[in-house]
């Protein structure tokens, strides 16, 4: 897209004190993410607190950034004139690993709220027209969240809908735990991926796999995001890397993560959404 034209960004924030929102909007708001000549229309999107959201677009609006055009509020999609050119989707901190034991009390209900979230997200979104538009997953556990949306919103492609989990693979992994770092990571990915310009030994973007039994219905086929380490071919466009594998534990933890995110969905569609915590996890 061309620096003179508006380019449209929705914020999904599921946490409105989230620390990494607020870096994520300084960065893109001064040009660090899509370039300092990118005039930008910015919608914040939460269903957290309205009176939150609205004090959020009130401090971004304060600080007159030249490059944000225009600003709105969104508590879900039904009333937005029109699609966003790009989703940038800012999961709240769960600060847990992927894991292939049974999840403790709390790392469920960490779990269930995650499952929670991006239900109600994709049925917000299903209101859109997204052939266009891009999504990225960002934050903790966001392979696992982007393979529910994917699910739900099975029409989305591969080079659409991306993620860039707060943790990479263990065998590449720095240290991300904090929120600066996490954000920072998340930033500069974001940026790489727009500019098509890699400024990092590896970069990583959660790329969608399928997996699904010969003749099986297409919209009953389960993905899966998994880090992969990219080589960016051009704006938006990216590969593989031929030279470096994906890590194995890697995908064993998260695909047995997701599994246990989608039985959850599963036991809620079963019950129409009545099914209480402890039956789920029994379930796990």
């Amino acid at each position: 897209m061309s620096s003179t034209s508006c380019l449209t960004v929705c914020l999904c924030i599921e946490d409105l004190d989230s620390g990494i929102c607020d870096i994520l909007i300084n960065q893109l708001a001064t040009g660090y993410l899509f370039g300092l000549d990118q005039n930008i229309h910015l919608m914040l999107q939460s269903s957290d607190d309205l009176v939150k959201l609205e004090d959020l677009r009130l401090d971004v609006q304060d600080c007159a950034y030249p490059r944000i055009l225009e600003i709105s509020c969104h508590q879900t999609f039904s009333d937005m004139a029109y699609s966003p050119d790009i989703i940038l989707v800012v999961l709240s901190n769960r600060s847990f690993p992927y894991m292939t034991d049974t999840p403790t009390q709390e790392q469920f209900q960490r779990l269930l709220g995650l499952v929670h979230y991006m239900t109600q997200l994709s049925e917000w979104m299903s209101v859109l027209q997204l052939s266009t538009s891009k999504i990225i997953v960002a934050g903790d556990l966001a392979l696992t969240a982007a393979s529910i949306l994917s699910q739900k919103l099975n029409k989305l492609t591969a080079m659409q809908l991306m993620a860039i989990d707060a943790q990479q693979p263990r065998s590449f992994a720095k240290e991300t735990t904090g929120c600066y770092c996490k954000a920072n990571r998340l930033c500069e990915t974001v940026k790489q991926w727009w500019s098509g310009i890699s400024t990092s030994a590896l970069t990583f973007l959660g790329m969608k796999y399928t997996s699904g039994a010969r003749g099986t219905p297409k919209n009953q086929d389960s993905s899966y995001f998994f880090s992969t380490p990219v080589s960016l071919i051009e704006p938006m466009k990216f590969v593989t890397s031929s030279d470096i594998h994906i890590d194995l534990d890697h995908v064993v933890e998260v695909k047995a993560t997701t599994d246990k995110a989608f039985r959850i969905v599963q036991e809620m569609n079963r019950t129409n959404n009545k099914t209480s915590s402890f039956l789920c996890l029994a379930n796990l």
